[in-house]
């Protein structure tokens, strides 16, 4: 067998966005693969035709896309000079699945994000509106330029009078709204629905296209994570509030009988990570019925370096609602019909999208160490009818994950073992502990590209689900104040039973890694024992009071996690819980990999560290990344991906195999 190499990524083809077409006759699908040449992504609309599938765009830049009617699709995307002469316009195509060239269909003024088509060339669009400028839209080509060149020349400062101001992978966002408008393409007018100050969430079109139920908030000064509930008549454009109290924190909305199911929390149990119940919303007094207790997310949060893009999570289909769920390791598809809750797949692997219509189920899914295929559920039978990347993976060594666990705490702590290419017994190996990002993701039966490299690589990996991961419901994740603790006795406790089982690993030879949450346990670690021989911390956190005020979630996200009414009153125990405390216990050799644009965990969260390390004569490395974000294992440019991985592989060399 070959081994997976490290540019091996380049290969493979990254599936989303996966949806029918009104009659369900055929589906749309993006396909996105990395460009050497160009150092970024092609992307590109397929359609799947029974058991086929074929490429339906080709300038490798066509991703967002809907469906008009069973033989039409738009998309929004610039194919010459003209469609970026409105800085402020989105820009729209029209391709007959029947054949012919994309013709230009309209030119919406605003930036959209989101259309759908009502019919009678009646759009439903959420655009994104400035508040200083909330009329924007209403002015003409030359006003709405003259005001981005304006937003130009002042490029070289910011003001900004809000929280979040910057966003992950968005930039600075401050003075943006999400904001719901109807689009006449007959009379080119665009008319905005919601107010200029409220934020709009989620949006459900009815089946007739009468109505829509939206979600959102008034967003004034400070975001809030909750949102409440309102209908939007699309011929009269009135706005009536059904559940306008933002209290709830919603997961997923749908139309349901003479009301709509919720999916919702409250937070006051677990906080901002409490996974959602079921309820019955009726749109006559807003009231909240309980379906039924659920506590388990209605979305997948099965990790992946081999995913790009996503795409729906639940459906509606006749009276019955489905929904992607993470449960265990796995993402599993349920099925809700009136009360009654029942499972459709269990599958270990991932979905990352699906639709379904009478009962028929197609989605993108990762199953069996294989990467993204289409697969077809009927009649109770999963049945792959793609092989897209059947050539990807021919020929090489792809480690079949080798499940441990153990009883901890009262939970199952599960966790997976990689062993390397060509595994001897009676040799002796370098082994990588690979420790997940959330911290309220999961690590399950996927396919992973670094890890798989580094067992190709000689090296034994192995990886578990501790205490705050997802999929065990919400007491089991709820980490809040708790960082570093429960969640590190975990990690330890699975250390030593890989290696117990696996004697052929080197205990002077291991090292650890992780990104995100990953990231700060990594920091945590090296600040608590010496058993490691090397680290390498990725897009991290070291310090929780800096956190708190840089990051694009800080406010919320660390007064949660961290159990603290606020700043003033909590910094002695943020500083507790900061891994920069315990800075003077270090002696791991650790490698810093981070980016100048994850404003999520900001740049200074990896500085602060390795400056102390290195002060004290640690050997430490940073590596920054110019233009990355959050996402740069994921996302990121080819070349600082490979960079990336080769960084980490050659630090672990270093260490655990010289």
């Amino acid at each position: 067998m070959k081994k997976i190499g490290l540019d091996e990524f380049k290969n493979f083809r990254f599936l989303s966005s996966l949806s029918y077409n009104p009659s369900a006759t055929s589906a749309a699908f993006v396909v996105t693969q990395a460009n050497a040449k160009m150092d970024g992504y092609d992307q590109s609309i397929w359609l799947l035709s029974g058991n086929k599938a074929a490429p339906f765009t080709g300038l490798g830049k066509e991703s967002a896309y809907s469906w008009e009617d069973d033989t039409h699709l738009l998309f929004a995307t610039k194919r010459n000079e003209s469609d970026s002469a409105d800085p402020g316009a989105t820009v729209f195509y029209r391709l007959a699945t029947t054949g012919g060239e994309a013709s230009k269909a309209f030119s919406i003024p605003v930036i959209a994000r989101g259309i759908e088509a009502l019919g009678k060339d009646r759009y439903l669009v959420v655009g994104i509106s400035p508040k200083d400028n909330p009329d924007l839209h209403l002015a003409n080509e030359k006003d709405r330029k003259e005001y981005f060149k304006k937003k130009d020349d002042n490029k070289d400062y910011e003001v900004f009078d809000e929280i979040p101001w910057w966003f992950n992978n968005m930039g600075f966002i401050y003075g943006k709204r999400s904001r719901l408008y109807l689009f006449d393409a007959k009379k080119g007018k665009l008319t905005a629905i919601t107010p200029a100050d409220f934020n709009v969430g989620s949006v459900v079109v009815s089946d007739d296209k009468s109505e829509a139920v939206i979600t959102g908030a008034v967003f004034t000064g400070i975001i809030s994570r909750f949102e409440g509930i309102y209908t939007v008549d699309l011929d009269t454009l009135e706005v009536t509030p059904v559940h306008e109290k933002p209290d709830l924190m919603i997961s997923d909305i749908q139309y349901s009988g003479d009301g709509f199911f919720v999916a919702s929390a409250d937070g006051k149990t677990y906080g901002m990570n409490q996974d959602p119940d079921f309820f019955f919303v009726n749109r006559e007094d807003g009231k909240l019925k309980k379906i039924l207790s659920f506590g388990y997310p209605c979305h997948s949060s099965v990790g992946s370096d081999c995913h790009y893009g996503g795409g729906r999570q639940t459906k509606r289909d006749g009276d019955d609602i489905y929904i992607m769920s993470t449960k265990g390791s796995a993402t599993h598809l349920l099925k809700l019909s009136g009360n009654k809750l029942s499972t459709i797949i269990d599958k270990e692997g991932s979905i990352t999208t699906f639709d379904v219509k009478d009962g028929v189920i197609t989605l993108i899914g990762m199953y069996d160490q294989k990467l993204e295929e289409i697969y077809t559920l009927k009649d109770g039978n999963l049945k792959q009818i793609t092989h897209i990347n059947k050539a990807a993976l021919s020929g090489k060594y792809v480690a079949a994950p080798q499940r441990l666990e153990f009883e901890n705490h009262g939970y199952t702590i599960s966790g997976w073992v990689l062993e390397p290419i060509d595994y001897d017994p009676s040799k002796s190996y370098p082994a990588i502990l690979d420790i997940h990002g959330g911290p309220k993701t999961v690590y399950g039966e996927t396919f992973f590209h670094e890890m798989q490299y580094w067992a190709s690589e000689g090296y034994f990996v192995f990886f578990c689900n501790p205490f705050g991961s997802d999929g065990g419901g919400s007491a089991f994740g709820d980490l809040r104040g708790k960082y570093g603790t429960i969640d590190y006795e975990d990690i330890m406790k699975f250390t030593d039973l890989v290696l117990k089982k696996y004697p052929a690993i080197d205990k002077k030879k291991v090292g650890v890694t992780g990104g995100s949450y990953g990231g700060y346990m990594t920091n945590w670690i090296i600040g608590q024992t010496t058993r490691f021989a090397a680290a390498a911390t990725q897009r991290s956190i070291s310090n929780w009071i800096s956190m708190y005020g840089c990051s694009d979630i800080g406010p919320r996200f660390v007064q949660d996690q961290m159990a603290v009414k606020d700043i003033t009153s909590g910094f002695e125990k943020l500083w507790s819980f900061s891994p920069l405390k315990y800075a003077d216990k270090a002696k791991t050799p650790t490698l810093f990999i981070h980016s100048d644009q994850d404003y999520r965990c900001w740049i200074p969260e990896a500085m602060q560290l390795y400056t102390v390390l290195k002060e004290r004569g640690i050997d430490t490395r940073f590596v920054m990344f110019h233009g990355e974000n959050h996402e740069l294992s994921r996302s990121g440019q080819p070349k600082h991906r490979l960079k990336r991985l080769s960084e980490i592989t050659g630090w672990m060399d270093k260490y655990c195999k010289g």
